[in-house]
């Protein structure tokens, strides 16, 4: 039953742990317990069968979910992969976005909110990057690079910022956005230190690969 224990201390604990996060803003933990309530009242009329009013509470939660997930893109640069397509798309169903802001070297990246048609600057070594904004914290970064492999090895262009962000953001979902012709195949595959960090998935123009990191 949806009513089970099993089921409600995990709801509680998801909706819950943003109130424990202290980089989330205070201003937004009040819509986490609304639609925590939402939810509730959701299951309440699922459990007595009257489907219709479930349901249309149900649609309201998920699309917070949309808004409250901030995904982090990236600018493409020389021959990179056009993202700007995808980033659109997102924009168009309410997908929340950022970029990032590329600071002085030995520094992990910052990242600044971004939607369709907002100003750009100029950042260092070609980037561009948003013009104003607080820094916000991604729950999901799309990478560039360079090359990659099946065991997640990332060729970046030797700043070592994106491996001192995702070492930053541990929690953070990742994908490696790349043309399908930038794999490298094992061996050698990409050289990589103790220090780089890997991909758990790389998304091409012809699918996704799912890297194994203990490679």
């Amino acid at each position: 039953a949806v009513n089970s224990p099993w089921v409600w201390i995990p709801l509680c604990l998801l909706f819950l742990a943003p109130f424990f996060d202290p980089r989330r803003p205070w201003r937004l933990l009040h819509l986490d317990l609304l639609v925590l309530i939402g939810l509730g009242i959701s299951l309440f009329f699922f459990n007595r069968a009257e489907i219709t009013a479930s349901v249309a509470l149900t649609y309201p939660v998920l699309g917070y979910f949309l808004i409250r997930t901030l995904v982090a893109g990236f600018w493409p640069m020389g021959p990179e992969i056009d993202l700007r397509p995808l980033l659109h798309a997102l924009h168009a169903r309410g997908q929340a976005l950022a970029l990032p802001v590329t600071p002085r070297r030995g520094l992990p990246l910052r990242f600044r909110r971004w939607a369709p048609g907002d100003p750009l600057a100029h950042g260092p070594m070609g980037t561009r990057q948003p013009a104003e904004g607080e820094d916000v914290t991604p729950d999901w970064l799309l990478v560039p690079l360079l090359a990659f492999d099946r065991a997640g090895r990332r060729l970046g262009y030797g700043g070592g910022y994106y491996d001192r962000t995702l070492a930053a953001l541990p929690q953070a979902g990742v994908t490696g956005i790349a043309y399908a012709a930038q794999e490298m195949h094992d061996p050698p595959g990409v050289p990589a230190g103790p220090l780089d960090a890997r991909l758990p998935r790389v998304a091409t123009e012809t699918g996704v690969v799912n890297c194994d990191a203990t490679a």
